[in-house]
């Protein structure tokens, strides 16, 4: 392993020297800390992918019984397409024949074995390891997708065999690289790539760089994960010409909302405006927020501007804290208070 990148500073450049990881587990750790390492845009340049972690170590059973193995991560992606990831170090002498039928055995097992309901216990464990809220993490993760109808987009995936298999490493060997270019070629409508995480540390700056291997034009041109296919397209129409009111019981007690999430301000937002707004209004209140929304917004963690995504709506909405009703049905002909 060798080779440098330069950081520019100021007048003068920092040289960054390539160095392995310090084990295999630290490149696990920070891909579970850091999704975006994943490199989404890469794989999508159109439709950029974007991670919800399910698990680490999680466990996939073979035949009847207990799990056989665990699998190094499990994601999901926007379009609820499950997505494992095997980690290895290039140093690693499995890494060139004997983790491809480690995860080959992993597709084969998952998309018979892996129910739903499992996987959604995994998911909420690990939330509840980190001190996060399942309802709030996936809602600030999905976008116009009932989460309902994401999990059964989940489901839906799996019986179709519509996963992805990426292998991890500081440095992807040339044999493996073939093994994948390969299978991507060939195994429709599952995916198949490679992800080197190269590290360059040098003067206490360390850098990791990302990058996709073992797409071809054949491969990209079959598979089908550019947002028309499972768990793609819009779910507002139902809101359409509707009218949106917080329900009176509700509006009585305030927000019943965890204070400074997402969700909480997109409540917020229909609350200040006098509990009542056509569903048009409303999502133009959210795109071109008032600027003590703004402000909120800059203050609350996470995915930057998530309380604009309409899945918080549809939560409430089914929840019985904000009635959609006919634009009709208004008794004056406002909509609501200016924020």
């Amino acid at each position: 392993m060798a080779g440098s990148i330069f950081l520019r500073d100021g007048d003068g450049l920092r040289e960054l020297r390539e160095a392995a990881y310090d084990s295999e587990a630290l490149l696990q750790g920070l891909l579970a800390s850091y999704p975006q390492l994943l490199a989404g845009d890469q794989m999508n340049m159109a439709t950029p992918r974007r991670w919800l972690l399910i698990s680490r170590e999680a466990g996939l059973q073979a035949a009847e019984g207990g799990a056989r193995w665990a699998v190094d991560h499990l994601f999901l992606d926007q379009e609820a397409i499950p997505t494992i990831i095997e980690v290895k170090r290039g140093t690693d002498a499995r890494i060139r024949r004997e983790v491809v039928g480690q995860m080959l055995d992993y597709a084969a097992n998952a998309v018979l074995y892996w129910q739903i309901d499992k996987l959604r216990s995994l998911y909420e464990a690990r939330c509840e390891r980190e001190g996060k809220d399942p309802d709030e993490t996936l809602e600030e993760f999905l976008e116009d997708t009932d989460p309902e109808a994401f999990w059964e987009d989940v489901k839906v995936n799996l019986q179709a065999g519509r996963v992805r298999l990426v292998f991890v490493a500081d440095v992807i060997p040339r044999e493996l690289l073939r093994i994948v270019e390969f299978l991507n070629g060939q195994m429709d409508p599952c995916e198949v790539l490679a992800l080197e995480v190269r590290r360059y540390s040098g003067e206490g700056v360390d850098t990791l760089v990302p990058r996709v291997l073992g797409q071809t034009t054949h491969s990209d041109s079959k598979k089908s994960g550019g947002g028309s296919g499972v768990g793609g397209g819009s779910r507002s129409a139902m809101f359409t010409g509707k009218l949106l009111r917080i329900a009176p019981e509700v509006m009585a007690e305030g927000n019943p909302r965890v204070p400074q999430t997402h969700g909480w301000l997109a409540f917020e937002v229909l609350r200040r405006a006098g509990g009542r707004l056509s569903y048009e209004e409303y999502v133009q209140r959210l795109r071109n927020p008032s600027p003590d929304i703004a402000a909120i917004a800059k203050t609350i963690p996470g995915v930057p501007n998530a309380y604009q995504r309409l899945a918080h709506l549809r939560k409430d909405v089914r929840l019985g804290r904000i009635l959609v009703e006919d634009a009709d049905d208004q008794s004056d002909g406002s909509l609501g208070n200016a924020s």
